[in-house]
Order: structure tokens, then C-alpha cells, then sequence
């Protein structure tokens, strides 16, 4: 992740950045300001459901058993 970041050469590059953890994993969107020449994250923003979605079963919307 780090030499990703680094790699960035301009103000406002934007980049995912997919974490990963036991049970899947999230997106990060960044923003970084590499003008100085070192990375610095601006802006970042990540996205979770509060919707259960699984605990031993899974649990599906009622909706995508509509057309099956």
C-alpha cells in the first residue's frame, strides 16, 4: 500500500485502496497531496453496510429472490 501511495506524482491523484480483514474486506477512496514530495492523504471516505449480513447463515434482501 505504502509504494502505491508514494507512487502518486501529482496534487489531488486519487486512488482504492482495498483493506482486507478475517471476515472480507473494504474500500478506501484517498485523495493525496504529493507535491511536497512526500504523501499526504487529503481525503478519504469508506463505505460499510450496517445491514447484517451474515452470522453462520447468510442473509440475502427479499428482493433478489423476486426474479429467480
Amino acid at each position: 500500500v505504502a509504494a502505491q501511495i508514494a507512487g502518486l506524482g501529482s496534487v489531488g491523484s486519487s486512488l482504492e485502496v482495498e483493506v482486507e480483514h478475517p471476515t472480507g474486506f473494504f474500500t478506501v477512496q484517498m485523495e493525496v497531496d504529493n507535491s511536497s514530495g512526500s504523501p499526504v492523504v487529503t481525503k478519504s471516505a469508506l463505505l460499510r453496510t450496517a445491514r447484517m449480513l451474515m452470522s453462520g447463515s447468510v442473509y440475502v434482501l427479499e428482493s433478489a429472490w423476486e426474479n429467480a
